[in-house]
C-alpha cells in the first residue's frame, strides 16, 4: 500500500512538473501577442517569475526525492532559456563598448514635488544629472513658466541640446529630449490604434 502511494505521489509530482514547464513556456512567450488584441493574455507575463521559481523548487524537490528525475526541470529550464533570459537579463560584463551611449527614459510627472523654487534642488533633476546619460527622454514634462524650460536651464550644463514635443491635449503634459549630442533631425512617428 505504501509503495503504491509513493508511486502515485511520484507520478503526480512528475505531471505537475510537466504542467509547470508547459505553463512557463507558454507564459514566457506571451509577449509575442499584441497587448491591445489580447489584454488578459499579455498580463500573464507577470506570473513568469512565479513559474520560474516553481520550476526551481521542482529541481530542488527532485534532487532530494529522486535524483534520476532531475532531467525534467533541467529540460524545462533549457526549453525556456530565451524567456528566462528576457525576464532576468543578467549582464555580467562590466565594460561597455567603446562607442556605447547611455539612454535614460523617465516619466517625471511634471517634476513633482512642485513647491521647489530652485529646480536644481529637485530630486528628479538631481537624478538626471547623476545618471550621466547621454540622451534623456522625459515624459509628462510641464513646459509652463515653472516647468520644462526652467528644468532645461537647470540641466543645460550637461545637455546643451534639447527638443520639446508639445502635446495637443489639456494639461500641458509634453515630452522632452535632452542630449549631449546635436539633434540633427526630428520627426513625429504616428502610431495607428
Amino acid at each position: 500500500m505504501v509503495k503504491r502511494i509513493k508511486h502515485t505521489a511520484y507520478w503526480l509530482a512528475f505531471v505537475a512538473n510537466i504542467i509547470a514547464i508547459l505553463a512557463m513556456f507558454l507564459v514566457g512567450n506571451v509577449d509575442r501577442l499584441h497587448p491591445s488584441e489580447h489584454p488578459w493574455l499579455s498580463c500573464l507575463g507577470l506570473i513568469f517569475p512565479v513559474l520560474l521559481v516553481i520550476n526551481l523548487l521542482f529541481l530542488l524537490f527532485w534532487v532530494c526525492v529522486r535524483l534520476r528525475t532531475i532531467w525534467l526541470p533541467v529540460l524545462g529550464l533549457l526549453i525556456c532559456y530565451v524567456p528566462i533570459r528576457k525576464y532576468t537579463p543578467f549582464n555580467i560584463t562590466k565594460e561597455h563598448p567603446a562607442r556605447a551611449i547611455k539612454v535614460l527614459s523617465y516619466n517625471v510627472y511634471m517634476f513633482s514635488p512642485w513647491d521647489l523654487e530652485d529646480l536644481s534642488n529637485n530630486p528628479i533633476v538631481k537624478y538626471i544629472q547623476q545618471s550621466n546619460a547621454d540622451i534623456v527622454c522625459l515624459q509628462e514634462t510641464n513646459v509652463s513658466e515653472a516647468g520644462g524650460r526652467n528644468v532645461y536651464e537647470a540641466l543645460v550644463s550637461k545637455y546643451p541640446y534639447y527638443h520639446i514635443l508639445h502635446a495637443h491635449s489639456p494639461g500641458n503634459q509634453h515630452m522632452m529630449v535632452l542630449s549631449k549630442f546635436p539633434i540633427k533631425k526630428r520627426s513625429k512617428l504616428s502610431i495607428n490604434r
